[in-house]
């Protein structure tokens, strides 16, 4: 009995507790999730069926290459951040070990990743601290810029009376935008942005950074960010046309980049399912209705699958298995002897 009043042996059933409790709450909020699922698939299969499911194959296929040019430029911005940092890395060695380090990713843990890209990059010279820093920032960087895709993104949503508010409707989409892309600019800079991290590190129980960056830094690396999810929301774009009968106009091409941008950022931030699985799909399914972009709920849950799991999870694992087919071959190349 004295041994299990010990506080250490108290503190660790109660972190097991804890525990407990964390995996039994994700468990039932999964099934909620997939009930809910469940639920609306019922309720829209009529929608389902009747729908048009002519698929354009050419501007699929389209939308492929540019997501899989997505997910290689991913590595090019990494070699920026390195190289705001201090450190240059010739561009194919970024590509070939931010992909390989991706393909850790599917071990479970979720950290494997990023251990595996550290000690990589500080093969090629750059300190275990740096790396770590650069993933920091990068990690921060692509939020920041999928939140302000998406707020410039609504200068082009169409007018959502419909939805109730009258005139206020009409002028919402507008207003957000005018208000959110200052306020995302701003809070960009180096002393917000190291606040906003260490704050998130705190209660995560990790150690704060020093954002050693300049704000024009900062601006290059989101706009870099930007650029790479204008190339995925294109290409997201195009997927949906390739489904939708009619095809869609030029003028949704914006929308959907934001769309798409905002349901990663969504995904990712939720914490609760793997990848934001059924989160990100649900945001996007949302943001296509209310848009207009896709009349139907269950119509765009189904859209939301195809164009912002599946074929961004193809290119990502068509890119990594191409880094990590590099990387074997690099290895198994014979080394000049003296």
């Amino acid at each position: 009995m004295r041994a299990l009043s010990h506080p250490r042996v108290a503190g660790a059933i109660a972190l097991a507790r804890r525990k407990d409790v964390r995996r039994v709450a994700r468990i039932v909020i999964i099934l909620l999730i997939l009930a809910i699922v469940g639920r609306s698939l019922v309720l829209g299969w009529s929608a389902i069926a009747g729908h048009s499911w002519q698929i354009s194959w050419p501007l699929l296929a389209l939308g492929f290459v540019l997501l899989i040019g997505q997910e290689l430029s991913y590595g090019l911005i990494w070699r920026l951040i390195l190289r705001c940092l201090g450190y240059v890395l010739p561009w194919r060695v970024c590509l070939r070990i931010y992909l390989a380090a991706e393909f850790v990713r599917y071990i479970p843990g979720n950290v494997w990743h990023v251990l595996t890209r550290v000690v990589w990059a500080e093969r090629e010279g750059v300190p275990k601290s740096f790396g770590l820093a650069s993933m920091t920032v990068e990690l921060a960087t692509k939020i920041a810029a999928a939140a302000l895709a998406f707020a410039v993104s609504l200068l082009w949503w169409p007018d959502v009376s419909r939805l109730g508010g009258g005139a206020l409707g009409r002028a919402a989409p507008i207003a957000l935008a005018l208000v959110g892309v200052p306020l995302l600019v701003v809070g960009l800079h180096p002393r917000l942005l190291g606040w906003v991290l260490n704050k998130g590190l705190s209660l995560l129980k990790r150690e704060p950074i020093d954002l050693a960056l300049t704000y024009g830094d900062i601006l290059r690396v989101a706009l870099a960010w930007m650029a790479s999810w204008a190339l995925g929301g294109l290409g997201f774009w195009l997927a949906v046309w390739a489904v939708t009968p009619g095809g869609l106009s030029a003028g949704t091409a914006p929308i959907a980049i934001g769309i798409y941008a905002l349901g990663w950022d969504i995904g990712f931030l939720s914490f609760i399912t793997p990848s934001g699985l059924f989160f990100r799909e649900a945001a996007v399914a949302l943001l296509l209705v209310l848009s207009g972009v896709t009349p139907s709920l269950a119509v765009a849950g189904v859209i939301a699958v195809l164009a912002s799991r599946l074929l961004p999870t193809l290119a990502e694992l068509l890119a990594v298995g191409w880094a990590y087919l590099v990387t074997r071959s690099d290895r198994q190349r014979p080394t000049a002897t003296a």
